[in-house]
């Protein structure tokens, strides 16, 4: 579409600024944000709180998911006891829906789970003798114990695909901020409610970082042509640090 726009308004000479989640191709004036950096501010929270044993968990992907997961091994790498491992992932373009995303990672959390919890030695014999018919909404479950998973910090590509797998966490009675960490990103609505640390791209900032592109170039100021943004982390209490006192 931007490309379309570019293609009508050059002959007119007429300046225009394409607002993007990343730097395109384009040749237009451009405001975006760095899903990289986002992905890197994401793995400095949890490995500041103690959250070690990095996992990134998809549903859904995508040149943003993966630019936030190469951030998440650039910060990694420069960590003496940090590792990222891949987590589960499903194909690219598999799930685009809201609530295909939170049943994609609902399921990839299982998997997420049912490893960890195996490598830590306290998986049931069968891992999968309670199929996909656990009873929702009581801590009696087949798998493990509070506390059983060590360091895990895991890094969700979105929001949609934190809350799938914190669901699947229930199951396992894992508790975030507890027995593991994770972080989402865009801060949706439900971040907040369900106490999810999530990473907030700089919507108003990137309006605002337009206007100021438009009117400089109207203005025949052009030394600039772009500005990238950051996100902002949202710490809540899922990421809660793994040497507080646990609560009741």
């Amino acid at each position: 579409m931007a490309q379309t726009i570019h293609d009508l308004l050059q002959p007119l000479q007429i300046p225009f600024v394409c607002i993007f989640y990343r730097r395109t191709q384009v040749p237009a004036l451009q405001v975006y944000y760095d899903n990289r950096d986002a992905g890197a501010q994401a793995a400095s929270h949890l490995l500041s709180k103690g959250w070690t044993e990095l996992r990134f968990v998809e549903s859904y992907r995508s040149d943003w998911s993966f630019a936030r997961l190469t951030g998440v091994r650039d910060v990694a790498s420069l960590h003496p006891y940090a590792f990222v491992a891949q987590g589960p992932g499903e194909a690219e373009g598999s799930v685009l829906a809201l609530e295909g995303q939170v049943a994609a990672a609902y399921r990839l959390g299982r998997e997420l789970f049912r490893d960890a919890l195996a490598a830590h030695g306290d998986a049931p014999l069968d891992n999968d003798a309670a199929g996909d018919n656990i009873v929702q909404e009581t801590n009696e479950t087949p798998y493990g114990k509070p506390g059983l998973l060590g360091p895990i910090g895991i890094v969700a590509a979105n929001d949609s695909t934190a809350i799938g797998v914190m669901r699947a966490g229930d199951e396992f009675s894992q508790k975030p901020g507890r027995d593991y960490a994770i972080i989402g990103f865009d801060d949706d609505a439900a971040a907040s409610a369900v106490g999810l640390t999530s990473l907030r791209p700089p919507w108003s900032g990137m309006a605002e970082a337009a206007v100021v592109l438009l009117c400089e170039h109207l203005a025949g100021i052009t030394e600039h042509t772009e500005i990238c943004l950051q996100s902002t982390l949202i710490s809540r209490a899922s990421t809660s640090s793994r040497w507080d006192e646990p609560g009741p």
